[in-house]
């Protein structure tokens, strides 16, 4: 017996996650100081510390700063409506500098619209060559080039590439079909309903830390799980020419057989 299953959404899940900003106490500026380890945040460094305010007057307002270890500069970054569907700002990505009187070569930057690239992406070699060009409106990319270390154009290739399915999306749906079964306990209950469910892409492509979102009934839940931890081998993301592990959220319907 199958299911009937809706299509995906993707999410990405670079780096570690900071503390809820409502949780903060409500003073002029709102500072908050994070420290992370290597396995949570960089493999270009050992740890980095990272400072955070909120503005009372747009508690939605958000200003973060990375540092390397040796004190310079990582990444900065400035958002309006931080936290919602609104989202929107700019984030810049450098290089190691010398210390942290030392701004590094910029690595990265890119403009945020509604939690959506946009204008241009833009991401450099260590000797300040272009590497990629991108131009996006509003989440869809318009254009894109990518340049070798000596600043010549070559093939492109995307700066982010989401995980994919062996096969790709047709492949993944023909999987989910042909595979995911009403569970039989729930007999003639009648019991309909969506399952969110979201994993981890790992950067060798293996599934980890699957999670349910929402469900139905407990027994539509293991049911996912189950599928989901038995799929095969994924193509793992990629973000400026490194694979990542990747955070992926899979909506599946389950209609009565």
């Amino acid at each position: 017996m199958r299911a009937v299953f809706l299509f995906l959404l993707m999410t990405t899940a670079f780096g570690a996650q900071s503390q809820n900003y409502k949780d903060w106490m409500s003073t002029d500026t709102t500072w908050h100081i994070l420290e992370y380890t290597e396995s949570e945040v960089s493999p270009d460094s050992a740890e980095y510390w990272a400072v955070e305010y909120v503005n009372p007057e747009d508690d939605l307002e958000r200003v973060f700063m990375e540092r390397y270890i040796n004190g310079s500069l990582r990444k900065y970054s400035a958002y309006q409506n931080y936290g919602t569907e609104l989202e929107s700002g700019i984030a810049r990505f450098y290089y190691p500098g010398e210390n942290s009187a030392d701004i590094g070569q910029m690595r990265h930057a890119r403009v945020i619209y509604n939690q959506q690239f946009d204008d241009t992406l833009q991401s450099w070699w260590p000797n300040g060559a272009p590497r990629t060009l991108e131009v996006y409106d509003r989440g869809k990319r318009i254009s894109g080039k990518s340049f070798n270390e000596r600043g010549e154009e070559i093939d492109y290739v995307p700066y982010e590439r989401f995980p994919e399915f062996p096969g790709g999306d047709q492949a993944l749906m023909r999987y989910l079909g042909n595979n995911i079964t009403y569970p039989r306990k729930l007999g003639r209950r009648k019991i309909t309903g969506m399952v969110l469910s979201t994993f981890t892409v790992n950067q060798d492509g293996s599934i980890s830390n699957v999670e349910i979102l929402e469900s139905p009934h407990n027994l539509f839940s293991d049911e996912v799980i189950r599928l989901v931890n038995s799929m095969p081998a994924w193509i793992p993301g990629s973000q400026d020419g490194r694979t990542v592990s990747v955070q992926y959220r899979l909506p599946i319907r389950f209609s009565q057989p």
